[in-house]
């Protein structure tokens, strides 16, 4: 029963989210509604969501939060973090650690998802927000992946005036930090 229950929300999460991408890239409405988000409840769901992918992968996955709430529009906020998390579980070896941070700093919250996994070599940076855009495409074919990830999760930060900045090392993991 636990697995019909993932997939029925899984299934809800990607409608939910599917309306919001046509609002949001087909008609381009910019009209989203932004409401204050318990940041620890939707980091909870984030775990719940890639809970199974990361336990088939057997990489590790720790959050630390500080507990706030912002105004964002959840659904999105959720997507974009998923997104991240999913990018460190590709990128990782078993055994490997993904750790969500967050941090509450003067006015500002900060967001950090960094991995242990292969890394991005520094010339790659500036183009892996690029729709369709993929490092290793053999390694991102197998994975299932068209490259649309990190370029919806620069959309959703821009939409809620977040800043993204990717940060990486080779051999030894990447760093995405999310500010607002």
């Amino acid at each position: 029963m636990p697995a019909a229950n993932y997939i029925f929300s899984q299934g809800k999460l990607l409608e939910s989210l599917s309306y919001k991408l046509l609002e949001l890239f087909v008609l381009q409405k910019g009209e989203i509604s932004f409401l204050p988000v318990n940041v620890g409840e939707a980091i909870d769901e984030v775990k719940q969501i890639t809970a199974q992918g990361l336990q088939k992968k057997k990489v590790i996955f720790e959050a630390s939060f500080d507990e706030v709430s912002l105004l964002m529009e959840k659904d999105l906020f959720i997507s974009l973090l998923v997104n991240l998390v999913d990018n460190a579980a590709k990128a990782s070896q078993a055994g490997g650690h993904i750790r969500l941070t967050g941090k509450c700093e003067e006015n500002r919250y900060a967001i950090m998802v960094r991995d242990e996994g292969k890394g991005i070599p520094e010339s790659e940076i500036k183009n892996i927000l690029e729709p369709f855009y993929m490092v290793d495409k053999s390694r991102s074919r197998a994975n299932g992946s068209v490259g649309l990830g990190l370029a919806l999760c620069k959309k959703i930060a821009d939409i809620h005036g977040f800043q993204l900045k990717i940060e990486s090392e080779i051999g030894k993991g990447t760093c995405v930090f999310i500010e607002w």
